[in-house]
């Protein structure tokens, strides 16, 4: 994608210097077909294209460069103080802090994935303790530079919320100027092993806090250079969800790339004692997850409850107590299981007390599916709203095939049934727009030339459809431009700048736009020296457009899908807005010279038909592409907006998000989606 944008440009700017040069060396001068205004007018075009082409020239990406202390000591401050921000949040929205998380203990694996702690030099370590204290007892007590630890676990044995805890814990304990690093959030399930980790990292995390792109921070490029220098702490989770043939490399990749980093990794027990008998994690403490003792249970359940509600979980405390080998018991030694519970029971008709039915529930699985029919149930009482979102989270869980990061930018793609018929898909609309467009414009010319458009004459037929194929034919090839990137789509950089810089563009634009676009357009008195006064006066607008779009580096959040969404949309509108009307104004500007009696109207409709052809050819394809995939569905009877799907699932508690990306609250929940009907059992709208 860069190196075609790159070609475009480049192009582009050839095509402006040869116009001119031929403008001032060509016979036509001579000729007096081109006079001074057209000249400035011409320059003042080609300039502005030129400029609006290069404001979107492909950056170099997240690669590390040499930026000053001050700027990474900043950055740095930003990235620790968002990070808590943006995961205590996220903790609280989940309910793992409010109320308190269950008592959840790790001891040390055994022998088979871990080494004693001796052989790592702590002697004194501990090999047993609480999650809530893996700060102190683990994280901080290991060997520097470059602890490792490793948090195993079956399904739903809270892997992931210990390592929540602890990155909230160690950010929460990190004083302002800290020389610590900073622990950030990357889940593995969309990393590609063959890709670096460290650069991978950088990208994702550019992506999720586009805060960091400031100029203030120093650019794009400051995430890079923390990492190198070591100012961030990798926070893995999921190894587990890696395809089976590339987690063992993936293991290794770890190893070698993250050396004298902290990491923290999570993965179940199974598929992580899988990879490392392909592939090692060096110098790395392993500890197991343990089950929920039944009396640290029976305190989550009890923890805040009040009144009639307290008597009834009492009743099921007293049942889990007499009965510790019964089917409740089992179920309720994992945080999974609790959290449904207390979650699925709270402010409901229904009675805890049925949990312990054995008839209903005659074993532990059965009994957490219970749970998760009516976290289903419970999220959508409505009965279409609840088949609707059953319908298409089902078709979702489907294709994510086992992996958790479910990215909103690839269901087109899942929509198409290929990125191949994704792009022909996308392109026929395209084609169409541009092709209708056309067709608009060779009618109202018709017009314009007092010639009906019904009987025209062959020649003009000709040169209809000969227009109209060559539009439809660009169209589609815009259909091609934009290729995927498994990390994401890039977000609207400009829209965190600090106040004072954000007064410097409106300034300058003032400064340099409105008197410049007034006298070419006063002077000149001609159609290019007023589309150049169009131009340098709409740049005026653009900046004032711009500061609802800009927010002051204050507020400047981690990003969400949500936000994600509709940054690349507003960069769609701007990069179509602008590369639009620069190309047609390019192309009028040539056809001024080809056509001598071309007249301002006529120029007026090329200008409109090239500035929708170039803007929907330089388009951004994902929310695009998703729009027009939607259309498809909606024709052929299935109606759905993907996004407003997958924000209310998110605040319902069915999904949760992690930087830009969204993931299933609970994976046997995706698992229970892709396996069974929910329908048959509990109904929506039951309390």
């Amino acid at each position: 994608m860069k190196s075609g944008r790159r070609t475009l440009i480049v192009v582009a700017a050839a095509a402006c210097l040869a116009a001119l040069v031929w403008m001032f060396r060509g016979g036509t001068v001579d000729e007096g077909l081109v006079g001074g205004a057209n000249v400035i007018g011409g320059v003042a075009g080609a300039v502005a294209l030129i400029v609006a082409l290069v404001a979107f020239w492909p950056g170099k990406g997240t690669a590390a460069v040499a930026l000053p202390e001050k700027q990474l000591r900043d950055a740095e401050a930003y990235l620790s103080a968002e990070t808590l921000r943006h995961w205590r949040q996220l903790a609280k929205d989940r309910r793992i802090t409010t109320p308190s998380p269950a008592t959840v203990r790790w001891s040390w694996a055994g022998a088979d994935v871990a080494v004693p702690p001796v052989q790592l030099g702590a002697a004194d370590l501990l090999t047993e303790g609480v999650v809530t204290r893996l700060r102190q007892d683990l994280y901080e007590s290991m060997p520097v530079p470059g602890p490792r630890i490793v948090l195993l676990g079956g399904p739903g044995a809270g892997k992931t919320t210990a390592m929540m805890l602890l990155l909230i814990d160690v950010l929460g304990n990190r004083p302002v100027g800290s020389e610590e690093p900073v622990p950030v959030w990357l889940t593995l399930g969309s990393w590609d092993p063959e890709t670096s980790l460290l650069d991978w990292a950088a990208t994702v995390l550019t992506r999720d806090y586009p805060g960091l792109a400031a100029t203030a921070f120093g650019g794009p490029g400051v995430v890079a250079a923390l990492i190198r220098v070591g100012r961030v702490a990798l926070f893995l989770d999921g190894l587990d969800e890696m395809p089976d043939t590339v987690r063992g490399r993936a293991l290794a990749a770890i190893d070698r790339d993250s050396i004298g980093m902290r990491v923290v990794l999570t993965s179940r027990s199974e598929e992580f004692r899988e990879a490392s008998e392909l592939h090692r994690l060096w110098d790395a403490a392993v500890v197991d997850v343990l089950p929920v003792r039944i009396e640290h249970a029976c305190e989550f359940l009890l923890d805040q409850q009040t009144g009639r509600r307290r008597e009834a979980w009492a009743k099921v405390a007293d049942h889990l107590l007499a009965h510790r080998d019964g089917v409740a018991a089992q179920a309720f030694d994992s945080p999974l299981t609790l959290s449904l519970a207390r979650d699925t029971y709270t402010h409901t008709v229904a009675e805890p007390t049925e949990l312990i039915d054995a008839e209903a529930h005659p074993t532990p699985e059965a009994l957490r599916r219970h749970l998760l029919t009516r976290l289903m149930a419970l999220a959508y009482p409505d009965p279409v709203e609840h088949a609707h979102a059953l319908k298409w989270l089902t078709w979702i869980a489907e294709r994510l095939e086992g992996q958790r990061d479910l990215s909103w930018w690839i269901i087109p793609i899942w929509l198409a049934g290929s990125q191949r018929r994704l792009h022909v898909q996308v392109g026929l609309v395209i084609s169409a727009l541009s092709a209708v467009t056309t067709a608009l414009g060779i009618g109202l010319l018709a017009q314009l030339n007092s010639v009906n458009p019904f009987s025209a004459s062959i020649e003009t037929v000709v040169i209809s459809l000969i227009s109209v194929t060559v539009a439809s034919l660009i169209g589609f090839v815009g259909g091609y431009v934009n290729t995927w990137d498994s990390a994401g789509p890039s977000t609207f950089t400009l829209r965190w700048i600090e106040p004072s810089q954000r007064t410097s563009v409106i300034r300058l634009s003032m400064i340099l736009g409105v008197p410049f676009g007034v006298l070419l357009g006063s002077v000149t008195n001609s159609f290019v020296g007023v589309l150049a006064f169009l131009l340098t006066a709409g740049a005026v607008l653009f900046a004032e457009l711009l500061t609802v779009w800009i927010t002051p580096l204050s507020t400047a959040e981690a990003i969400s899908p949500l936000w994600s969404y509709r940054s690349t949309r507003q960069r769609v509108v701007l990069t179509a807005s602008i590369s639009g009307l620069a190309g047609g104004l390019l192309f009028t500007f040539l056809v001024q010279f080809l056509i001598e009696d071309l007249g301002r109207w006529r120029a007026l409709v090329a200008l409109l038909v090239a500035s929708v052809i170039v803007g929907l050819f330089m388009t951004d394809g994902r929310p695009r592409d998703l729009t027009v995939m939607e259309f498809f569905r909606a024709v052929r009877g299935d109606r759905v907006r993907f996004m407003t799907l997958l924000e209310t699932a998110l605040e319902r508690q069915v999904l949760r998000q992690a930087g830009a990306i969204y993931q299933f609250r609970h994976a046997e929940l995706q698992d229970l989606l892709t396996d069974i009907d929910l329908d048959a059992g509990i109904k929506p709208g039951a309390r």
